[in-house]
């Protein structure tokens, strides 16, 4: 066809005019590197043209299980193989389907096998510990520094002078609350104690949040583009929770954030986890600085009265009707505790090794005073969400659930991805995990898990999760008939499994670390003095730990030692106990911790 419309009687110039308008698309070369050609270049070059429109991102030329494999030392050398071929013939790292060698800077080496050398976080001692932002050997020769790592950097978000990065524990923990808590606006009395946003995320031990200005430094307008109720009370009250009245189904228009983990993958491309459908299998995937094996966990307990906090203050225990197990009973310094699991026991759930205190409440964050572990209960809040991190700028990219409860129109089984555009699923509870469509989740993390029967085998990319007790004042089954107590996993397949033996209350909270952080101080059931032995020196303290729980720890740091009985609550029933302690006649070792 001519420009004016009318066919041409000569064919040659017509098949011209339609490959002009084709333009350049994808074309495969023989050592199945793609590129972006006209089909006239692509069939000069010896390649078979895509058709139009094709691309080659991801790469059409290759067979879907093979990808480029680096090797050699340094692995610069490229060839295409299978990740079988590439780890265990040629001791190299495969860089995943679809991947090639091309090497289009012309250096004879391919691009994806180079190493790009970016700028991390230097360590060094001048006046003082310092820190700076370089190469890593301009840190190591020139500054005589500790490097971190590339990307990492030098916030001071604690405001304590120093790199958060240098100091002696480098990660950083991040916390929301419940907003079931007194502190999140949903105590029936406000009396000004209210401060934090529970759609926020705080940063831990940070400077007090006080008016005005009392969002934390991830907020929930990053989330949602808008700050829905419940927001912190900047100067008055008119933004509060209004427990205690209103129709259940308001409440669905506030938003609460349930958990969070932020990770160095882009969950939401669907070539790494489809939406329409579940994983055909696991994804192999090793330990990265985000992305840890489960095993040391950290965990917060559910603080909260199971039937639902509008209608009443916390905590208040109480029996969840679909579940039968009494909720929020957990014990003193209990709002962060460690648990370690077993992952080379070789069954599922893994085995519990170890369990113990890592902070109390005002350790988590000083406007959290007071503390409920003073044995008055009287100021619980609830801890809602964790997660700890080496470095902010090495895992950018930052995952959500939302609260039954407080949901603001977001499905709380699923979970979701912050983008610039708006929450993004990424995680559908039904088709992924194998969960009914009411099901809470209620904490969440990414994980690397192990094949069961297979210790030190192949590991594969998971999602641990634990479900919210059931809500009685709601119609659904918040808990998916799974139990509270317990951790679960699922590789993305459509299913789930027991991950954790069944623990002491509702997990609320979880996030995943690389080593324990088990205190020093070990626990010593009736080491009342915190001496680290178990005698009648010990008496008087535990006499205070009982009369007077404030005062007593404002003078011993090992509260938890007194719980001599294993019940989970310091007081008058661990005397006997206690007595067969220091005596001999009993000695006691609480699994728990």
């Amino acid at each position: 066809i001519n420009n004016a419309g009318v066919p041409e009687p000569n064919g040659g110039l017509w098949e011209w005019h339609i490959h002009q308008a084709q333009g350049p698309e994808a074309c495969c070369l023989e050592d199945g590197t793609c590129r972006i050609l006209t089909p006239e270049d692509c069939v000069a070059f010896g390649g078979f043209p895509q058709g139009m429109g094709s691309v080659c991102d991801p790469n059409p030329c290759l067979p879907q299980d093979v990808g480029a494999c680096c090797y050699g030392d340094p692995p610069t050398m490229c060839t295409v193989t299978t990740q079988l071929d590439c780890e265990q013939n040629l001791m190299g790292q495969w860089m995943g389907v679809g991947t090639d060698c091309s090497d289009l800077n012309g250096n004879q080496v391919a691009d994806i096998c180079e190493v790009v050398e970016e700028p991390g976080a230097c360590c060094f001692e001048d006046n003082g510990i310092q820190c700076v932002v370089t190469l890593q050997v301009d840190c190591e020769q020139n500054l005589n520094g500790d490097w971190k790592g590339a990307l990492t950097t030098c916030d001071d978000l604690n405001g304590d002078g120093v790199a958060d990065i240098c100091e002696e524990k480098p990660y950083r923990f991040e916390f929301s609350l419940d907003i079931g808590s007194d502190k999140e606006l949903s105590d029936p009395v406000f009396d000004g104690d209210e401060a934090f946003d529970p759609g926020d995320v705080y940063w831990w031990q940070s400077a007090p949040v006080v008016p005005p200005g009392r969002d934390g430094f991830k907020d929930d307008m990053m989330i949602l583009g808008q700050d829905p109720y419940p927001a912190a009370p900047d100067a008055t009250g008119s933004t509060r929770v209004p427990v205690g009245f209103g129709d259940i189904e308001m409440f669905a228009n506030y938003f609460d954030l349930d958990g969070h983990d932020q990770i160095e993958i882009d969950l939401k491309q669907d070539e790494i986890i489809p939406m329409i459908a579940p994983l055909a299998a696991p994804l192999p995937w090793g330990p990265t600085q985000c992305i840890h094996p489960a095993e040391f966990l950290i965990v917060s307990f559910d603080d909260d009265k199971a039937p639902s906090w509008p209608a009443g203050d916390v905590p208040v225990t109480a029996k969840s009707p679909y579940i039968g197990m009494t909720f929020g009973s957990t014990m003193a310094m209990d709002e962060v505790m460690g648990i370690t699991l077993d992952p080379m026991a070789g069954v599922w759930p893994l085995p519990t090794k170890a369990m113990y205190p890592i902070a109390d409440e005002t350790t988590v964050h000083q406007s959290l005073a007071l503390n409920p572990d003073d044995g008055t209960d009287e100021e619980d809040d609830d801890v809602d969400s964790l997660d700890i991190v080496l470095d902010e700028g090495a895992c950018p990219f930052w995952y959500f659930t939302a609260d039954h409860e407080a949901h603001f129109g977001l499905d709380p089984g699923d979970i979701y991805e912050v983008t610039g555009l708006g929450p993004m699923r990424v995680i559908d509870d039904v088709i992924h995990l194998g969960l009914s469509d009411d099901t809470d989740i209620d904490a969440f993390e990414f994980a690397v898990v192990g094949e069961p029967g297979m210790p030190g085998g192949q590991q594969f990319l998971a999602v641990l999760f634990s479900v919210d007790d059931d809500d009685p004042l709601t119609p659904q089954n918040e808990s998916g008939g799974l139990f509270p107590t317990v951790v679960y996993a699922s590789f993305l397949d459509g299913t789930h499994f027991q991950l954790s033996e069944p623990q002491m209350d509702d997990i609320d909270a979880l996030t995943v670390w690389t080593e324990s952080l088990e205190p020093a101080q070990p626990y010593l059931c009736g080491d009342a003095n915190c001496d680290g032995v178990v005698d009648v020196f010990d008496i008087d303290a535990f006499v205070l730990a009982i009369t007077n729980p404030v005062a007593y720890q404002a003078v011993y740091p090992c509260f938890v030692d007194c719980d001599t009985n294993c019940d989970n609550v310091i007081d008058v029933f661990d005397i006997d106990s206690f007595v067969g302690a220091v005596t001999g006649s009993a000695p006691c070792n609480c699994p728990q911790y």
